[in-house]
């Protein structure tokens, strides 16, 4: 096997590893000397979650006003939402390991160019039905069933094109992301120690207040930066998740509608497997949400 995907991957294997190093370094800044990084962000275009925790600090967004109809008493998880929306628990959340995303990819292409050799032997088959060899409704119901065949393994192949590659553009918006934030994040975390070292001088020596006076100068202006870059490519991963996720919705019910086209008494089972998938995808998702989302909650039974 071998394709883009594969070569991509290995560019963008060290998002992960960005993502830690971008967190840990807004930790180590936000900690010693750029409180300002713990300032809430926007969060109205950065998808549901943000924008829940965004309209519950008070930060406005399209469900305020629902929220303020439903909930009018300020809730005392107000301030731990505002605390959510700065720098360092967005950069938590956005840690990806972008490399596995493009293996998917790879993956993913390489499953959609055999279903179009499928489709290319079907055609090629199909083309082998001749007057000669079958009888006139034989020959007409085979070529019928044929091309349904065709048909559906289309539709799986763009599909599995389509996924690969809008996937592959969410994956690279996300390094080039975390990317972003790593560089910012580690310049500033080095600013921070710096500036700690200043401080100290100046405490033990009567020294050092100017050069500490001139790191925050220095690094004031990176945490502007990082507080309109971060949103800004957020709202951009969100608007790109959301047609991914129209597109890839429309053509994966294309394709289990072609694949249920019934001809005589053969037909294909596209919906049943597709519901299939969706109930085994619902039953896995709350299971793990069992095992480690709510082992935190001693009396969930109560609920």
């Amino acid at each position: 096997m071998g394709n883009t995907y594969d070569s991509m991957a290995g560019a963008v294997s060290s998002g992960k590893d960005l993502g830690q190093v971008a967190f840990i370094s807004s930790m180590i800044a936000s900690t010693l000397a750029f409180w300002e990084l713990w300032t809430p962000m926007p969060s109205e275009k950065s998808g549901i979650l943000l924008n829940a925790l965004g309209t519950m600090g008070g930060g406005g967004g399209k469900m305020a006003g629902i929220w303020g109809k439903a909930a009018p008493v300020k809730l005392p998880g107000v301030g731990a939402a505002k605390v959510a929306l700065g720098m360092p628990p967005r950069l938590a959340l956005i840690r990806t390991d972008t490399a596995t995303m493009m293996d998917a990819c790879s993956k993913v292409h390489e499953a959609a160019k055999v279903a179009s050799q499928l489709s290319a032997d079907v055609v090629k088959h199909g083309s082998t039905i001749t007057e000669q060899t079958w009888k006139a409704k034989d020959q007409e119901q085979f070529g019928e069933q044929l091309d349904m065949y065709r048909i559906s393994l289309d539709a799986t192949k763009q599909l599995g094109y389509v996924t690969a590659s809008l996937t592959a553009v969410v994956a690279m918006l996300r390094f080039i992301q975390l990317a972003i934030a790593a560089a910012l994040m580690t310049v500033l975390a080095a600013l921070a120690v710096a500036w700690v070292a200043a401080m100290a001088m100046s405490w033990a020596f009567g020294i050092g207040a100017g050069v500490a006076a001139t790191i925050r100068s220095i690094g004031t202006p990176l945490v502007r930066i990082s507080q309109k870059i971060v949103p800004v490519m957020e709202a951009v991963m969100v608007m790109v998740g959301l047609g991914h996720v129209a597109i890839c919705t429309l053509m994966t019910a294309n394709a289990a509608a072609v694949d249920s086209y019934k001809i005589g008494d053969i037909g294909g089972g596209g919906w049943d497997s597709l519901q299939d998938t969706g109930l085994r995808a619902v039953e896995d998702l709350l299971e793990k949400y069992k095992r480690k989302g709510l082992k935190a909650i001693p009396d969930f039974s109560g609920f």
